[in-house]
C-alpha cells in the first residue's frame, strides 16, 4: 500500500504516518543520511524508545528543564510511536485514521493533565521552527 501506489485509505494512515515522523525529527523522508535500506521509519525505529532523544528535532526540546524534559520526552515518545505504527509494512497492522485520532486525544489529555499538575505555563516557542 505505501510502495506500491495504491491510492487507499491505509495509504492516507501511511502518509500521516511518514509526516509525523518527519515534524517529530526535523528530518524529510528524502534526507541524504537515509541510505542503504535505512528510511525514516527504520532510522527512528532503531532507536526507539530507549536513544528517543537521539531523533527528535532538538529544536522540540531547546531550553527545556529537566521538569520540562520529563514531561515533553514521554508525550514525543508516544507521538514517535503512533508514526512507527502508522507506517507499519503490513496495512492490516495499521491503526485506521478514527483509531489514530483516539489515541492523539489520549496523548494530548495526558500531557495537559500533566502539565497542569505541575502547574507549569505551556510556552509553544519551542514548537515553532525558523525556516532555514
Amino acid at each position: 500500500y505505501a510502495m506500491g501506489g495504491n491510492i487507499s485509505v491505509k495509504g492516507d494512515v501511511y502518509s500521516y504516518g511518514i509526516l509525523l515522523l518527519e515534524l517529530l525529527t526535523g528530518r524529510r523522508p528524502t534526507n541524504d543520511m537515509f541510505v542503504e535500506g535505512i528510511n525514516i521509519q527504520k532510522w527512528v525505529g532503531m532507536n526507539f524508545p530507549n536513544n528517543i532523544r537521539e531523533v527528535v528535532d532538538n529544536n522540540l526540546l531547546r531550553d527545556a528543564s529537566e521538569l520540562e524534559l520529563s514531561i515533553i520526552l514521554p508525550c514525543l515518545t508516544q507521538l514517535m510511536w503512533m508514526g512507527l505504527i502508522c507506517t507499519r509494512e503490513l496495512s492490516q497492522q495499521c491503526p485506521d485514521m478514527t483509531e489514530v485520532v483516539e489515541r492523539l486525544d489520549i496523548i494530548r489529555d495526558k500531557f495537559f493533565h500533566t502539565h497542569r499538575a505541575f502547574q507549569l505555563p505551556i510556552d509553544i516557542s519551542p514548537l515553532i521552527v525558523e525556516k532555514k
